[in-house]
């Protein structure tokens, strides 16, 4: 809970701020944009790996086989990170960037995917 309220307080002032600094020095908005982003990222590391941690143990204790839980933590990654960058792009007004980011981490997932995808049809093709 400490966490949320850390990130509500620095996302009331960044925003403040930008606003006033929009008036007459537009780039300064958009530092204290992306610095308070950084900021609330960083506050967040804890949360994403407890998160993980968590989805780790989950998956050792199924049975299922850790690189499956690798590849999943991997995907959950490139996700996250792909959406946040392309929101600081979309803040910054280059929502062409920011969709060019997102459709980077689409493809990426994609690609790590492809070992998965390709061992379903196998066993897919064993049952037939």
């Amino acid at each position: 809970m400490s966490i949320l309220i850390k990130i509500i307080g620095v996302s009331l002032i960044a925003v403040f701020l930008s606003i006033l600094l929009k008036k007459t020095h537009p780039e300064y908005a958009l530092t204290v944009i992306i610095c308070a982003s950084s900021l609330i990222l960083a506050f967040l590391f804890g949360a994403f790996e407890t998160v993980f941690d968590r989805i780790r143990e989950m998956m050792d204790l199924s049975g299922v086989d850790p690189g499956y839980a690798e590849l999943i933590l991997k995907i959950m990654g490139i996700a996250f990170l792909s959406e946040y960058t392309s929101a600081l792009f979309f803040d910054a007004g280059e929502t062409a960037m920011g969709k060019k980011v997102e459709l980077a981490g689409k493809l990426i997932i994609l690609l790590i995917s492809l070992p998965v995808i390709k061992r379903l049809s196998e066993l897919i093709m064993t049952i037939n």
